[in-house]
């Protein structure tokens, strides 16, 4: 799985997708066709859980991206510093069903 995250109350909240949605703008790299802005304001959103996020932009929870490498066969996680404790790596790699040794 690919796509986009917010980590927000140790809770996971984004949008996953299959790899065969990804688009491969960067040779060997399968990317969510998916922007953090256009997800946060989608009625199906963050803020449908967690309603005091409405008042928040998108830059504001911290958030990440997770990419799948073809050559490695392996996803690579892109996400801000205060998630890597490794209880939030945990937690991403279960929402984007992966084992977490394998980003």
């Amino acid at each position: 799985m690919i796509g986009i995250f917010w980590v927000y109350r140790d809770t996971v909240l984004g949008r996953a997708r299959p790899l065969a949605e990804g688009e491969e703008n960067i040779p060997g790299l399968l990317d969510s066709p998916d922007a953090h802005g256009d997800v946060w304001e989608a009625p199906t959103g963050p803020s449908r859980a967690f309603p005091e996020l409405r008042a928040l932009g998108y830059e504001q929870v911290p958030r990440g991206r997770v990419w799948y490498d073809t050559r490695r066969q392996r996803p690579i996680v892109y996400l801000d510093r205060v998630l890597l404790a490794a209880a939030h790596k945990t937690r991403i790699a279960a929402f984007f069903e992966f084992d977490p040794q394998a980003a």
